[in-house]
């Protein structure tokens, strides 16, 4: 698949927990040596020619996918995440057979679809939580609300990592928040 790009690291979210159940090999899929790092910042340093709309120097934010087939109708669907073939940025094996090293290496190869730019305003310990938790908050109230309707009410449980970045981004998006003191 072309988009291929190398991107220098910066900054990784280090609260992620599911770093700990590879390291710990508490799934039972732990493939070593193990080089963790999930959702990470980083500065685009070389990238092949027929990447679009990014270049050398662009700051970027990684998720937890660095690569999928490119083809299946999950990714041409944008859910890349059920991709069979995708390639997770830690614990995973490029096509050529080498593994994937998350956030704590150096740098990472990438696929241009599995990057998002960053403003050059926002720093990399800013930016790399919001690649997991953020993530996690705003895709559903993207999907699911889309801004179609400023009346429809829905609910968020919790206001830790993910509870306080949804009530922030919900508010964002023009929607009425309510916080129930039993949840936080």
């Amino acid at each position: 698949m072309e988009g291929r790009m190398t991107v220098r690291l910066a900054a990784k979210d280090t609260t992620d927990h599911t770093d700990l159940h590879q390291m710990r090999n508490e799934i039972h899929s732990t493939t070593y040596p193990l080089v963790p790092g999930r959702e990470v910042w980083g500065e685009i340093v070389e990238l092949g020619s027929e990447v679009k709309n990014l270049k050398a120097g662009n700051k970027v934010g990684l998720g937890c996918i660095a690569w999928s087939c490119g083809e299946c109708s999950s990714f041409l669907s944008k859910l890349e995440q059920y991709c069979s073939k995708k390639i997770p940025t830690v614990n995973g094996t490029y096509q050529d057979g080498t593994l994937t090293h998350g956030g704590f290496s150096s740098a990472m190869v990438v696929h241009q679809s599995f990057v998002v730019r960053i403003p050059e305003k926002l720093a990399p310990e800013q930016a790399a939580p919001l690649l997991c938790a953020g993530v996690t908050a705003y895709s559903p109230l993207k999907q699911f609300l889309n801004g179609s309707n400023k009346l429809l009410r829905g609910g968020i449980l919790g206001l830790g990592g993910v509870g306080h970045l949804g009530v922030t981004v919900a508010k964002a998006m023009g929607y009425h928040v309510t916080v129930d003191k039993l949840f936080h």
